[in-house]
């Protein structure tokens, strides 16, 4: 009985103190966690609630509110309810890490109601202006400067426009050599022609002489001049057979003109065909020209993304100002070999929360990995796996290694469907191209910084594409070419095109390939072939409508005329030997031969 009126109130101060703890221990582990925290941080940590599980380790958290040490005008983050699962023998050891759990409504950057800078020896940085958003990094300073992107664009469209004026030949029409040649003929010709037909109009006339004298004679033989009227035939003989000649060397001469004319038709046409030299269009120079400053504007849109990503994640080693805790600090024993871990550490956390991102509010979820104060003691670097959706939906992956002393951070951004405002391509100093409001876009993004080095692939898939050139300079073809060409894009629905980053954040190069500027080539190689074609063929008829009806006619009147004249030589050939036949048979008969 002794034993049990001496152990009773002993158990009763045990449970009382048992349940005192107990009742405390949700007050304790919030002040040793905001104490750790802040410890970490620098910065002033709240905590609305907190409920512990022993039994499975786990904390829970309601308005949960870290503030930034770089401005403590904002919270770093803030959530409406952490659930987390705590390694309390890190916790003994004076170390915050969460192995596991969950958020809810995360936010990054909103403003505080109070500041949150801590009384410390050491001062936080300066304050910056307070906002409603995290601020934006600005944009690289060598492709803000819109006279210079202008200046390299208009000297492109130069370049473009020079080749092309190095290909145009002129479109005076040619001095026709066939032109030449039959004028050189018919000078020649004319007064050949004209002279053997007078000499044919003398004989003739002769001949009609002849024939009137023969028809007044007298019928005796014996009162005829036989030698006189013979001797008049044997002339007139002599001179037909003279322009015989005449007309057989023309036929010569009229061939080997022919043949001449025949080669200056053919030099003509060559002639001809050398104006309708068709242009070559390049593909690559049509790419730089339409797209340039459309993937300048993505690119630093893009660049700012990854900016966002490495200024929003605080450099916990330069940015976080550590306060010391009260107490004093034991050092615990490590086994040889292990290594130390650092003062603070997110193994891993989803995270689900809403912000603003590349300019549009976003709500997002996704997993968080491996954040510590100290990066250089972790294995792991820091890792975000993100879905954002607003008026975009994007899949985002983003490593931030910060475990040696040049950052090497990671972002891969993947749009399945990016909407984006579909302003003109090109510009009206070469070729404007208008595109259709119904286009879709499908971006894939990996970019790669270490330190301020850059390097990356963006890859943009345009699909349900229609398009139309409203301009095209003269020298490219001007309206003809535009309105053929836009009949030829109608089939033309989608192409890829891939930039490619080098340099550094501030001042980045860029190389663009895209099959947009071949498929344009190929369309206004086609339909400038077709153009040159017509034209062509227009020449060609112009030619056939002058110069060949010209040479053709002149061919036939001098053909006509050495027939007419051949004939006519003839005639008057067969008649003089006739007659003269007659006239010696005459004369036998009247003075016989005597032996």
């Amino acid at each position: 009985m002794r034993s049990w009126t001496y152990l009773f109130p002993r158990l009763i101060i045990i449970a009382l103190i048992g349940l005192v703890v107990w009742l405390s221990t949700d007050s304790l582990m919030r002040r040793a966690l905001v104490s750790h925290a802040q410890a970490v941080t620098g910065a002033k940590v709240d905590v609305g609630q907190l409920r512990l599980n022993l039994n499975e380790g786990k904390v829970f958290v309601e308005e949960l509110q870290v503030a930034d040490p770089r401005d403590p005008d904002l919270n770093l983050f803030q959530a409406d309810m952490a659930y987390m699962d705590l390694d309390f023998t890190s916790l003994l050891r004076k170390k915050i890490k969460i192995t596991g759990g969950r958020t809810s409504n995360l936010r990054f950057g909103s403003p505080r109601t109070d500041s949150g800078e801590l009384q410390s020896d050491i001062p936080l940085r300066p304050k910056t202006v307070a906002t409603n958003d995290v601020p934006e990094p600005r944009l690289p300073s060598a492709i803000t400067n819109e006279i210079e992107l202008t200046s390299e664009i208009t000297a492109s469209e130069t370049v473009w426009l020079d080749r092309l004026q190095e290909q145009i030949v002129s479109n005076e029409p040619p001095s026709l050599q066939s032109t030449s040649q039959i004028e050189t003929m018919a000078n020649s010709w004319s007064p050949v022609l004209a002279q053997t037909s007078k000499q044919l109009q003398e004989i003739n006339q002769r001949i009609d002489q002849l024939k009137e004298s023969f028809n007044d004679r007298d019928d005796n033989p014996l009162r005829q001049d036989f030698r006189s009227t013979l001797s008049q035939i044997s002339s007139l003989v002599q001179q037909t057979e003279t322009i015989q000649d005449r007309l057989a060397a023309m036929r010569l001469q009229a061939d080997s003109d022919k043949s001449k004319l025949t080669a200056a038709q053919q030099a003509d046409l060559r002639a001809i065909e050398q104006l309708a030299s068709i242009r070559s269009f390049d593909g690559d120079s049509i790419t730089q020209m339409l797209l340039v400053r459309s993937q300048r504007a993505r690119a630093d849109e893009i660049i700012r993304w990854f900016r966002w990503f490495r200024e929003a994640v605080p450099n916990m080693e330069q940015d976080f100002r550590p306060t010391p805790i009260r107490g004093i600090n034991v050092a615990m024993p490590s086994r040889a070999g292990q290594s130390v871990p650092p003062d603070f550490l997110i193994e891993e956390l989803d995270i689900e929360g809403t912000g603003h991102f590349a300019g549009q509010f976003l709500n997002f979820a996704g997993k968080l990995n491996h954040l510590c104060s100290q990066p250089a003691l972790h294995s792991q670097p820091t890792s975000f796996d993100l879905r954002a959706q607003g008026q975009n939906h994007f899949v985002v992956k983003c490593k931030l290694d910060r475990r040696s002393e040049s950052p090497a951070d990671t972002l891969e951004v993947r749009c399945p469907d990016l909407k984006i405002s579909h302003k003109p391509l090109g510009s009206d100093r070469s070729m404007l191209v208008t595109v259709g409001p119904d286009m879709k876009l499908q971006a894939d993004v990996r970019l790669k910084a270490i330190g301020d080095s850059l390097a990356g692939d963006l890859t943009f898939r345009h699909s349900n594409v229609s398009m139309h050139v409203d301009q095209l300079h003269s020298i490219a073809g001007g309206p003809e070419m535009a309105i053929r060409l836009n009949q030829e894009l109608s089939a033309f629905n989608h192409f890829d095109t891939r930039v490619t980053l080098s340099g550094t954040m501030d001042n980045y190069r860029m190389t663009i390939e895209s099959d947009l500027g071949n498929r344009f080539a190929q369309s206004m190689n086609q339909v400038s072939e077709d153009i040159q074609r017509h034209h062509l063929a227009k020449r060609r008829q112009q030619w056939k409508d002058t110069a060949e009806r010209q040479a053709v006619d002149l061919v036939s009147q001098i053909d006509e005329a050495l027939q007419s004249l051949d004939s006519t030589a003839q005639v008057a050939t067969q008649w003089l030997e006739q007659t003269r036949e007659n006239i010696s048979s005459t004369a036998n008969s009247a003075w016989p031969d005597i032996r």
